[in-house]
């Protein structure tokens, strides 16, 4: 399995059609099956989300009491008012400022928690390591429920494109992982995501199932009868 960086793009159903027939030609050499999955993202993250937004609630709060912030004199400051000097008597205002450093996290929280509503528009806020679990744990789901692992001799793979994370991701059988080294694996993801940088996602899915082809060629050589066993297709979620 091999991960790699991607930028969203999309493909017209001329490139779907061109992708497709790339997969029928590398299939031609090889006994081996090669399927491609695009998804539009991997991953629900309003947990992550919510759970950075509770830790920023928490923090800031702190951070400016660190710094040397008094929440009574900020509340005195803001609604006036006399006090008593006597001492032993308690600050009035002092719950005023509590109540002002609960205000401030509820406020924090509300302004984070709002980016859940709009899908996209807080993934800056998931740790790179999550994205690529997510991807990860994506990727052999949609091997599996493709049944690319149910061919007669293990040899199918998967190429699987998130464009949301921004990653791609190579799934083998048992066999062909096997024989072949990661290495490889992460130079075809790689060109990959370099074209797919470019804006070229149908030029790096055209490539990568190329490429994928030749590793195949080399392990798994076509048979006498050579059956299709999975439909030549880009499939898209």
């Amino acid at each position: 399995m091999s991960k790699n960086d991607i930028r969203s793009t999309a493909l017209s159903r001329e490139a779907l059609a061109r992708v497709a027939e790339a997969i029928g030609r590398a299939e031609q050499t090889t006994a081996g099956e090669i399927y491609c999955v695009v998804a539009r993202r991997s991953g629900d993250y309003r947990w992550v989300i919510l759970l950075v937004a509770a830790l920023m609630a928490l923090v800031v709060p702190l951070g400016l009491l660190l710094a040397g912030l008094d929440p009574s004199r900020l509340a005195r400051g803001l609604f006036g008012g006399w006090v008593v000097a006597h001492p032993g008597v308690a600050d009035p205002f002092a719950v005023w400022g509590a109540a002002l450093m609960l205000a401030l996290q509820a406020t924090i929280f509300a302004m984070l928690a709002a980016l859940v509503l709009r899908p996209g528009t807080a993934d800056f806020l998931v740790p790179r390591a999550v994205r690529r679990q997510t991807v990860h744990r994506a990727a052999l789901d949609q091997f599996l429920a493709h049944g690319i692992h149910q061919t007669e001799y293990r040899t199918g793979v998967l190429i699987y494109v998130s464009l949301a994370e921004r990653m791609a991701e190579l799934v083998a059988d048992e066999l062909i992982h096997t024989k072949v080294e990661q290495g490889t694996w992460a130079g075809i993801t790689g060109a990959l995501a370099a074209a797919a940088g470019r804006g070229d996602l149908e030029g790096g899915l055209v490539s990568a199932v190329g490429a994928t082809g030749a590793v195949l060629a080399a392990h798994v050589p076509p048979r006498a009868d050579n059956p299709d066993e999975l439909p030549d297709r880009v499939v898209l979620i």
